[in-house]
């Protein structure tokens, strides 16, 4: 990472040079957003959040303080990735909530309106449908 390739917001957020942002996104403080990330439009990123390399977050995604999406994730519109929530590369779908501190493995994915309890931990290759109920995972 050279100074160069990346240019400070007003905000404080370190963004690279080949990153494509949106109007109407938020950036916190301490945020980083690394080389081929696209962020539609309305997105808000919490402080100290960092984005890597070549992933997409769709129009509408709320991503709370000190979360780290991996490179080449695809995040969904009008999904929420509450505080501290790790993505390893992984597809998420559209309005998908995902609870605070959730471990997402790579390649990964999660469909279109499921939750994600904090502190869940989700095995790379999972594809996760529906939400599990956590008192009865065969419902």
């Amino acid at each position: 990472m050279t100074n160069s390739d990346y240019r400070r917001t007003d905000s404080g957020a370190l963004v690279h040079k080949t990153a494509v942002i949106e109007g109407g996104v938020q950036l916190g403080n301490d945020v980083v957003i690394e080389s081929g990330v696209r962020i539609g439009s309305g997105v808000r990123i919490g402080n100290g959040s960092w984005i890597w390399n070549d992933a997409t977050i769709r129009s509408g995604v709320v991503i709370e303080n000190g979360s780290w999406i991996g490179d080449g994730s695809w995040i969904g519109s009008g999904s929420k990735i509450e505080s501290g929530v790790v993505i390893g590369g992984a597809r998420i779908g559209d309005d998908v909530l995902i609870g605070s501190d959730a471990r997402i493995g790579s390649g990964s994915t999660i469909g279109r309106g499921v939750v994600i309890e904090s502190g869940a931990t989700i095995e790379s290759g999972a594809v996760i449908e529906k939400t599990m109920n956590p008192q009865n995972p065969q419902e």
